[in-house]
């Protein structure tokens, strides 16, 4: 592989998301979360292997948009991240711009 690949996926009823990285090369990558102001509300490590997964819950968010960008040493990746209430429970979806 020449490049990163960053993929997204919905975890089990819809608490949050998963993120996966496939990496080139082995390196650090990262997931930042900003909210509308652009102040870093979150920001993770993920493992320095050359695949490296993990899960992000959404129930500790505020409710409101959210960009979310995942760091790699070959490529970045934004979304917009919307989190909402759904019933008793929070809920997100990612807009496509």
């Amino acid at each position: 592989k020449t490049s990163d690949e960053v993929s997204f996926s919905s975890l089990p009823a819809d608490k949050g998301f998963a993120v996966k990285v496939n990496k080139a090369d082995a390196g650090k990558s990262m997931v930042i979360i900003y909210n509308k102001d652009n102040a870093v509300v979150f920001k993770d490590l993920l493992t320095k292997d050359a695949s490296a997964e993990k899960g992000y819950i959404v129930s500790n968010l505020e409710n409101g948009d959210y960009t979310v960008e995942v760091v790699s040493a070959k490529k970045t990746v934004a979304k917009q991240l919307h989190v909402y209430d759904e019933g008793q429970k929070k809920s997100y979806i990612f807009i496509n711009e």
